[in-house]
């Protein structure tokens, strides 16, 4: 399907109202989409389809996941594809976003030989990664602006990274606490 063929049958699918077309659309659309991030984001057929995801209808309901997760793998796979030929070559310029600063030089390999693209066995939620998403407490402290700058460091840190939540937990931890004593612990 063209991108023209998807707007139009998202179109309907918004429209329709009986379970029955609902199903035969959503049907046309898991058959005759070949998931790609630039697809998906120009035809925003993934919003249209999730609104779906809590339909009444079991049948609905279950096809409506099953696509999702498809096309999040499909995207998922296509990004880990182009990131692998060039990882190497531009591993200089990547090291900031692939390595954090707290971390030896030999820890990088780890998240190159981690995810397995299109692999089902990924530990955190598939998407942007910040503390709620990978279930990870940043309420450290009784200090609220200090549990946020934990937080906020986290979410960055996550960023294109395949470590445990953990040992991101961990970085963002000491990083914040030698803020705060560069900061505060002299005054």
């Amino acid at each position: 399907m063209d991108t023209k063929e998807i707007k139009s049958t998202v179109s309907n699918l918004e429209k329709s109202s009986d379970d029955t077309t609902i199903l035969k659309l959503l049907n046309i659309l898991n058959d005759g989409v070949k998931p790609s991030e630039k697809l998906l984001r120009e035809t925003k057929v993934g919003m249209a389809v999730n609104k779906l995801r809590s339909s009444n209808n079991g049948e609905i309901s279950s096809l409506v996941k099953k696509m999702i997760k498809t096309w999040k793998e499909a995207v998922q796979l296509e990004k880990s594809s182009k990131k692998k030929p060039s990882q190497p070559q531009q591993s200089p310029k990547g090291s900031p976003t692939s390595s954090g600063s707290a971390t030896p030089s030999n820890k990088p390999a780890a998240p190159v030989a981690a995810p397995k693209p299109g692999s089902t066995n990924i530990k955190f939620h598939s998407g942007p990664r910040n503390p709620k998403t990978d279930g990870i407490n940043t309420a450290l402290y009784d200090n609220s602006t200090r549990n946020a700058s934990i937080g906020a460091l986290y979410t960055a840190l996550a960023i294109e990274r395949e470590e445990t939540g953990e040992h991101i937990l961990s970085v963002a931890r000491e990083i914040e606490s030698e803020v705060y004593k560069a900061e505060y612990a002299s005054k």
